[in-house]
């Protein structure tokens, strides 16, 4: 009886931040290297897209 009433005891955790914190983080992270991103995957990507012109990011939720 004493094993099940241990068992079903709280374990306190410490509070985890908003998740809008963490879609902040990755969203600033996407906007400053997707340019990086797509010349890695295109190693012509200077030719293929103008970023002279600088990149909008159009994604409001991800």
């Amino acid at each position: 009886m004493k094993l099940k009433q241990v068992l079903r005891k709280k374990i306190k955790r410490p509070n985890k931040p908003p998740r809008k914190q963490d879609d902040k983080l990755i969203k600033s992270a996407m906007e400053e290297f997707f340019s990086w991103f797509l010349r890695f995957m295109y190693p012509d990507a200077d030719d293929i897209f103008d970023f002279s012109r600088g990149i909008t990011i159009l994604i409001i939720q991800i």
